[in-house]
């Protein structure tokens, strides 16, 4: 069905003038990033690139459907597909819509899509060679500690947890007694 012209018309549906269009496109798109089988199709297409832009340039509901394609596409990516989506800028969006003025909704799916990306670079630990996660690396440089650490002030208990999780999943470190 990608095949036979579907893509195509998906890629129009995400350049429509009409929210609700490029929001259920993103819908649909999202259902087809969960389809293992079906990334490399979406990988090849423009989706992706036009879902980016979504991500970053739409209103709040449909930047948060976007993200819902991208949450599931961790799920089942590649490592080579991951370091792709990392060099188009995934963590950087991502950490974007954690702006505390976004809603809750949008927060929620962008706190899951960061963990997911956290996740993807835990290395696996070999106590002769410890390695450290390259996204827990760039989380600093681009100075999202600082918006993790805002959004502990959300009125919101889930947003709050997920943040906490974050934090004690991935950033914090053992101290060293002398």
């Amino acid at each position: 069905m990608l095949d036979h012209g579907l893509i195509k018309v998906l890629s129009e549906n995400l350049d429509s003038r009409k929210k609700d269009r490029r929001k259920e496109t993103c819908w649909f798109i999202c259902n087809i990033a969960a389809e293992k089988a079906l990334l490399d199709a979406l990988f090849q297409s423009d989706l992706l690139t036009k879902a980016f832009d979504i991500m970053q340039n739409d209103a709040p509901a449909i930047r948060e459907e976007a993200t819902y394609i991208f949450d599931n596409i961790l799920n089942n990516c590649t490592s080579i597909q991951m370091e792709a989506l990392i060099k188009k800028g995934l963590l950087e969006i991502v950490v974007k819509n954690l702006e505390f003025n976004n809603p809750a909704g949008l927060l929620k799916i962008s706190l899951k899509a960061l963990r997911k990306i956290l996740e993807k670079g835990n290395p696996t630990q070999d106590v002769n060679r410890p390695q450290f996660n390259p996204y827990t690396n760039r989380i600093f440089e681009i100075k999202a500690n600082t918006i993790l650490e805002e959004l502990q002030q959300y009125p919101d208990d889930e947003i709050f947890e997920k943040v906490g999780k974050i934090f004690d999943d991935f950033f914090t470190f053992d101290v060293i007694k002398e």
